[in-house]
């Protein structure tokens, strides 16, 4: 199915992928906890025309089979709305490998947006994975001509992965970002509900960057239903 067909309508969401990425190991069994690092990214306005300046998490569009690969590993939990969630069943990079879909999937984006290709080749970065949500929804491009669409229908994965090794290899920014950044579990849910990138860092004028989009929802579901919260953010777009 070409690419070009995807996000026109409800029926065809483009396939996509986000990442929850937390720097410290949680407990066994792989519990998000307040104080828990996660890595937030901000999309640079050199090569990110659609959303310049936009506080995300990391996010890739993927071809529909391995968007449908990475479902077939996890295990339907329960549906909420447009959110459905799936039990934990983790991978682990430094004992699986490519042919492992999340596997794939995780260090694609790592190596492509988060510079860390020569890292994982050395098995220098490793982490363990699993799918915890997909949720569906809207992107919105205004930065786009009306006829080209505006509004993009999506079908997002967001995998949680923690880190086993590497986290000081990950740089201050890339060409995908220019900023990345770490903050607590619990404080990135404030920074979200309030919409306030100043919670994130002094530096990040609310008049040049804003926070928004279905990655940021995403894992706002994923942090928010492990603490026990409304994990939906009816009002944010």
């Amino acid at each position: 199915m070409p690419q070009t067909s995807f996000g026109i309508n409800e029926s065809n969401p483009s396939p996509v992928i986000s990442l929850s990425i937390f720097g410290d190991r949680p407990a066994e069994g792989g519990v998000i906890t307040p104080d828990s690092q996660l890595l937030v990214v901000i999309r640079d306005k050199e090569t990110n025309f659609t959303h310049p300046n936009v506080i995300s998490v990391p996010t890739q569009r993927i071809p529909l089979n391995l968007f449908e690969a990475i479902v077939d590993t996890a295990t339907k939990e329960k549906e909420e709305d447009s959110l459905t969630y799936y039990h934990y069943s983790f991978s682990d990079s430094s004992l699986a490998n490519g042919h492992d879909p999340i596997i794939y999937a995780v260090e694609s984006i790592l190596s492509r947006k988060l510079g860390l290709a020569e890292a994982l080749e050395k098995n220098e970065f490793t982490f363990t994975s699993c799918l915890r949500v997909k949720k569906v929804g809207k992107s919105y491009h205004p930065n786009l001509p009306i006829d080209q669409g505006q509004i993009e229908f999506i079908q997002m994965l967001n995998l949680v992965v923690f880190i086993k090794n590497g986290q000081e290899l990950i740089p201050e920014k890339t060409s995908s970002y220019s900023h990345i950044l770490w903050t607590g579990a619990q404080s990135f849910l404030s920074t979200v509900r309030e919409a306030n990138p100043l919670l994130l860092d002094d530096d990040l004028d609310p008049l040049d960057y804003c926070i928004h989009g279905l990655c940021i929802s995403s894992t706002y579901s994923v942090i928010a239903n492990e603490f026990g919260i409304d994990p939906n953010l009816k009002y944010f777009i």
